[in-house]
């Protein structure tokens, strides 16, 4: 990202209770995960050294705001802010593309306007004003309708693989947009027209999460905790991708 939203009321509220060399390493951490998009690595000396902070300070700040995984340090509410992100740049760009296309069709209609014919002049045939549409446009005429995402039925899929996890009690729009746009990436990969082939990938994707013991909780991290994914974590874009590429599968790493 190139740049975040800083709440001034929220983060002194957060952070009263930090010395000034804790408050500065917050930031520049917070400056390093939303710049890169990645967890802060576990190399902690590593991390000293590009934030140019007291190595000492850096596990007492990371234990306060962010939760250490296999790939590193998350934090949660910074992911949520990434992947709104890019949800809004990327209906950003739908929008762009879709009026792009209208201008181009209203600049098609424009030319193949008729003309009143001369005397001399033999009247132009429907197939002269208005020739068969070839090429990119073609396929975008005759291209399949992607199916609607069916959320009720991803959720029913999630509480009935994952019983373990924490259920679902509300479906707000921040959720519903996440599920959505994943959903979308998963119909635009595999091509899929029909909605119960998409929910079959969803069904698969919630297996994969209930067989996962670090994903469910039945394994300690290195901080000697359990922890277990959520249904919000699970659907952001970077995490939901390392799920599918079985990044959390027992026995890998």
């Amino acid at each position: 990202m190139h740049y975040y939203q800083f709440h001034i009321g929220d983060y002194r509220a957060g952070t009263a209770h930090l010395s000034d060399m804790e408050d500065l390493t917050y930031r520049r951490l917070l400056d390093m995960y939303y710049d890169t998009e990645q967890p802060i690595p576990l190399d902690l000396q590593w991390v000293a050294r590009r934030t140019r902070t007291p190595a000492e300070v850096i596990p007492v700040v990371l234990r306060d705001f962010f939760r250490e995984t296999p790939d590193g340090w998350v934090n949660d509410r910074a992911d949520a802010e990434i992947a709104a992100y890019h949800e809004k740049h990327e209906q950003a760009s739908r929008a762009g593309r879709a009026s792009a296309e209208r201008r181009k069709q209203a600049r098609a209609t424009d030319v193949a306007t008729p003309v009143q014919p001369t005397i001399n002049q033999e009247p132009e045939t429907s197939n002269q004003l208005f020739p068969p549409t070839v090429g990119v446009e073609a396929e975008a005429v005759n291209a399949p309708r992607r199916p609607a995402c069916p959320t009720e039925f991803l959720l029913d899929a999630y509480h009935e693989l994952c019983p373990t996890l924490q259920r679902v009690m509300m479906l707000n729009e921040t959720r519903k947009r996440h599920l959505v746009s994943r959903w979308r990436e998963v119909v635009a990969t595999d091509n899929i027209t029909n909605p119960r082939e998409g929910v079959e990938i969803f069904r698969q994707f919630f297996q994969r999460v209930s067989q996962s013991d670090f994903l469910c909780g039945r394994v300690q991290g290195r901080n000697g905790r359990a922890w277990k994914a959520t249904f919000d974590w699970l659907v952001l874009p970077t995490n939901f991708l390392k799920v599918c590429e079985g990044h959390y599968d027992n026995g890998r790493g």
